[in-house]
Formats: structure tokens, C-alpha cells, sequence
């Protein structure tokens, strides 16, 4: 899994520090706290002189510094919420710095935090065979009635075999395990009352 943010925007430097904090144990409590006293390296991001980035929502729109070098206020702010917001982006931008000491973000004009890929589920020709066949033998399908399984959904069935439509195969199996679209495909019932066996026998 990828998580693609933009490292200037301080919505997203808290929402994926949030994520790293549910999903990963790359930083533990004890070395943030430790990394957050040491000034951080910018991550490509203007910093004022306490480490903090600018942020859009609380600074003024020139990126201008007071004489201590910190971000001047844009006008008529809460000071307390942004006070609280420079204090939690100098945070955030700690622990992805530290993240980033340790190689697990790579920082560019849009930075990404790789987590470990999801599997894609692989299908092949012979498990849509199989499970046709359990599907036939057990009379949930009529074979003859399923021809118009390939034209009712759109499928090329001739792209079954090949290796590179995993896509495909994988969509066909997830129409042939919905028991609501295989029953469109059902045998049809027996009639019921007439007799059995040789007429006039």
C-alpha cells in the first residue's frame, strides 16, 4: 500500500502521521519524544526558525517571518488554535523526519510511505474450471443455459487462458460464486403431475 500526501499541507502531515501511528511501530513513544527535541531536517518544506512548516489555514499568505523567524499570524486567527496547530505540525514533521532518517519515506514533490503490498488474488483457467464443474454436477447450473453467461456480462471467454487477464478470471469467479447470478443460469424445474415412466406401458 502507498500513502501519496504533499508534505507543505499540514492536513496532510497529520493525516498520515496519524496512519504511520495505527499502522506501523517504526517510531516508538520513547524516540519521538526524544526526536521532536532535535531541530528536524525540512522534508522539502519552508520551515520558521522553531521548526515549524507553514501552514495555509494560520500564517499570512506571503510566507513572511517576524524578526524571531517564526510565521506571522494571518489576521484575525484564534491565536490559541494556532498556537495548538504550530505546536501539533512541528510534531508531525518530527516523525516523518524521523521516518524519513530511517528510510521509511521517500520525500519528492509528493512524498510516499510504503506499507507492505496487499496480495492480489490470482485465479486460473482451471479453478473457473473446477468450480464450473461442482456448480453442473451439483445442478445449480444448466449447461446449456450458462452459454449466455459470457454475453449476459459482457466477458470474452477467450482471454480465460491467458496469463495476463487475471483480471478477467478473477471478475468471472466472482460472478460464479454469487448465488444470485447463478441462479439466472438454474435447470429449469421438472413439471410437476405428469407421470413418470413409459406412456401406455
Amino acid at each position: 500500500m502507498q500513502i501519496t500526501f504533499d508534505p507543505k499541507s499540514a492536513t496532510d502531515l497529520m493525516m498520515v502521521t496519524a496512519i504511520i501511528d495505527l499502522c506501523s511501530d517504526a517510531v516508538h513513544s520513547d524516540e519521538a519524544a526524544a526526536v521532536i527535541n532535535v531541530p528536524p531536517p525540512n522534508l522539502g518544506v519552508e520551515l520558521d526558525s522553531t521548526g515549524c512548516p507553514w501552514l495555509e489555514d494560520w500564517h499570512a499568505g506571503g510566507k513572511n517571518t517576524n524578526k524571531d523567524g517564526t510565521w506571522k499570524a494571518k489576521r484575525g486567527v484564534d491565536q490559541g488554535g494556532r498556537i495548538a496547530a504550530e505546536t501539533a505540525a512541528r510534531q508531525e514533521h518530527a516523525k516523518l523526519a524521523a521516518l524519513q532518517a530511517q528510510g521509511a519515506i521517500v520525500t519528492g514533490p509528493a512524498s510516499t510511505v510504503q506499507q507492505p503490498a496487499v496480495p492480489t488474488r490470482i485465479v486460473t483457467h482451471e479453478d473457473i474450471d473446477l468450480l464450473f464443474n461442482k456448480l453442473a454436477s451439483d445442478g445449480t447450473v444448466d449447461g446449456a443455459k450458462f452459454a449466455a453467461f459470457w454475453n449476459d456480462h459482457n466477458l470474452d471467454p477467450s482471454g480465460i487462458g491467458d496469463p495476463a487477464q487475471n483480471d478477467l478470471r478473477c471478475r468471472i469467479m466472482d460472478l460464479m460464486e454469487n448465488e444470485q447470478v447463478m441462479a439466472a443460469y438454474a435447470p429449469d424445474p421438472a413439471p410437476v403431475g405428469i407421470p413418470t415412466g413409459i406412456p401406455g406401458a
